[in-house]
């Protein structure tokens, strides 16, 4: 059974500044600055759109036509981005069965996933490494996730890992998730023994009254 964490607002704010969430159609195949579409006409690659939206199919185009002449706002970025967010949140989610994350923890993974890829190497070790209960080594794994871009070391990737890293450890590095596990498991034997006590007190006093 898949997990059922969710990128936060928290969480989706700083992966569109990390990202770039492009409030215009852009050819994903341009040289150069970013410029808005104004057609479909003669364009190199995919049209795109938000966190690296493809429109591919014919509808889709008609759909985000309109982008083509105006800037998309913001809650419209939140649902033009809704789908693939969704699936990148399953695939995740998918992976994570059975694991404690805290919400930091989950969205610092999602955008490592995100970056990264799905069927990425470094996700499959992070994720080992949560389930074998080692938290540090898992952020250690995002920490030390790819930095470079055929061989050339990014500067804002490295800082990217950084933060992805720092985000992770926020609430330390055993899930609070555990914690109220064993708390609640911890506190059941005792919880039962109350309950038996209260039971045993409460059918003595009806046989005294009777």
């Amino acid at each position: 059974m898949a997990a059922n964490y969710h990128l936060s607002s928290e969480g989706y704010a700083e992966l569109a500044k990390a990202e770039g969430n492009i409030p215009f159609i852009y050819d994903d195949l341009r040289t150069g600055a970013l410029k808005p579409l104004r057609s479909y006409e003669g364009i190199r690659g995919t049209p795109t759109i938000g966190l690296g939206v493809a429109i591919q199919s014919a509808a889709d185009r008609e759909k985000y036509a309109v982008f083509l002449t105006r800037n998309a706002t913001p809650e419209e970025l939140r649902q033009i981005n809704g789908a693939k967010l969704a699936e990148f949140e399953a695939h995740l989610n998918r992976r994570l069965d059975g694991i404690a994350l805290t919400q930091p923890m989950f969205d610092a993974l999602f955008s490592f996933q995100w970056n990264v890829g799905p069927y990425s190497k470094h996700i499959v070790q992070a994720v080992d490494a949560l389930r074998a209960g080692d938290y540090a080594a898992a952020q250690q794994v995002i920490a030390n996730g790819p930095k470079t871009s055929k061989g050339i070391l990014l500067p804002a990737l490295a800082a990217r890992r950084l933060k992805e890293a720092a985000l992770f450890a926020r609430e330390g590095l055993t899930a609070k998730a555990h914690a109220a596990v064993d708390m609640a498991s911890s506190n059941l034997p005792m919880l039962i023994s109350v309950f038996a006590v209260s039971v045993g007190t409460f059918f003595l006093v009806r046989r005294i009254t009777r």
